[in-house]
């Protein structure tokens, strides 16, 4: 699927659910977004939506995803410093491309799926890798953006994981 399909659909779910655009006001925001996301992925589904059980597993994996991001990304922008300064900023590139293939892994802490970090991988494989980058680069271009809007910095933000929620339900309809 495409980034601006995806993005489209999120702002229809908003339109029929206003709720959904709840702000995010917490320190715990791994926690808070799974929660969250849980609840889209709920309505997304056609689901009777309630409050999920457990969600302590987002801030232990939202760290460690964002930490390997991280990880990545600090040596390929240490690396291309010493070809230029003005080179390193492709560095973000990394970042994306290392979070890619965690691209899936909340929407499958959500759904409880066994080795949710193997899972993610072999969705972003099956989907290609390719495809899963060139669509995540614009998608959390979109949502970092909506962080100049002081009104309502997050609610891009919702699009972008509404738009994840989205590309998640098509993979595993298409894929079962």
């Amino acid at each position: 699927m495409r980034y601006k399909h995806l993005l489209q659909e999120a702002r229809k779910h908003f339109d029929r659910y206003p709720e959904a655009a709840e702000g995010i006001s917490s320190a715990s925001f791994f926690e808070q977004g799974g929660r969250w996301m849980s609840i889209r992925l709920q309505e997304l589904r056609g689901q009777q939506t309630q409050q999920p059980d457990e969600v302590s597993s987002f801030s232990f994996y939202g760290w460690l995803k964002y930490g390997l991001c991280c990880a990545g990304t600090l040596p390929a922008a240490a690396a291309l410093y010493l070809i230029h300064p003005v080179v390193s900023i492709l560095s973000v590139v990394v970042f994306y491309c290392i979070e890619a293939g965690f691209l899936f892994l909340f929407p499958l802490l959500i759904d409880k799926r066994p080795a949710p970090l193997a899972g993610s991988i072999a969705m972003t494989h099956r989907v290609g890798f390719l495809n899963a980058v060139t669509n995540v680069i614009p998608i959390a271009l979109f949502m970092l953006s909506g962080l100049l809007n002081v009104r309502s910095p997050f609610f891009r933000w919702q699009l972008g994981c509404m738009a994840v929620l989205i590309w998640y339900i098509h993979e595993t309809r298409t894929r079962l």
